[in-house]
């Protein structure tokens, strides 16, 4: 069973880029390609956030995982089949 969590990331990584396209289609011709690489910057960044540490706390902000990130991006990746 696939857990809810990279079920989220998925839905998330599909929305990025669907949104991202979208906005860009009316300023540039190749919307596709920015889409992709905003949704892949924003998977890994999001996991590089998870690995820093909060200055105040001293903690880690969160638990990275890079199937996290590449579950954000296959979600990506299947929008930009559907929609191109």
């Amino acid at each position: 069973m696939i857990p809810w969590d990279k079920i989220g990331h998925f839905a998330v990584g599909f929305t990025i880029f669907t949104i991202t396209a979208k906005l860009a289609a009316y300023f540039m011709p190749c919307s596709d390609i920015l889409a992709g690489i905003i949704t892949v910057a924003a998977a890994v960044g999001k996991e590089l956030w998870d690995a820093t540490i909060n200055p105040v706390t001293g903690k880690q902000r969160g638990n990275p995982d890079m199937l996290d990130a590449a579950a954000t991006i296959l979600g990506g990746a299947v929008a930009a089949l559907i929609l191109f």
